[in-house]
C-alpha cells in the first residue's frame, strides 16, 4: 500500500493530472477509492498495479484511449438449483410434494397447515 501523496511523484506527474488518471479509471469501472487510514488516503497494491499499467498505456498510446475496462466476474449464487427460489416466492422441497388428487383428505388437512 501507497499513500495517495506519493503516487504523483512515483509516476513523475502533478496532482491534478495524478486525478484525472485515477478518475478515468473510475469512469472505465474500477474501484480506484483510496482507504482511509486517519488522516491518510492509502492505494492497495491491486490498484497501484493498475496505475502502474495506465502510465505504461499512456506513454505507449499517448494517451487515455483504448485502455480496457474493469471486467464484472461473475460469481455462481451460493447453494443454487433452479428450484431453490421460483417466481412465486414459496420454497418447494422434493419430500414436501403431494398429490392431491391421490392422497386422503386427513393427509392434506396435516399439510396445508
Amino acid at each position: 500500500m501507497l499513500k495517495a501523496s506519493a503516487l504523483p511523484k512515483r509516476y513523475e506527474i502533478g496532482k491534478t493530472q495524478f486525478y484525472q488518471w485515477r478518475n478515468h479509471l473510475k469512469t472505465l469501472g474500477y474501484d480506484m477509492e483510496p482507504q482511509r487510514q486517519g488522516q491518510s488516503s492509502l492505494y492497495s497494491d491491486e490498484q497501484i498495479e493498475l496505475f502502474d499499467q495506465f502510465a505504461t498505456h499512456i506513454k505507449e498510446h499517448d494517451g487515455f484511449d483504448r485502455f480496457p475496462p474493469a471486467t464484472i466476474k461473475e460469481e455462481p449464487p451460493v447453494n443454487s438449483s433452479p428450484n431453490d427460489n421460483p417466481p412465486n416466492g414459496l420454497v418447494h422441497h422434493q419430500d414436501e410434494q403431494l398429490n392431491l388428487e391421490s392422497a386422503p383428505p386427513e393427509e392434506i388437512q396435516g399439510k396445508l397447515i
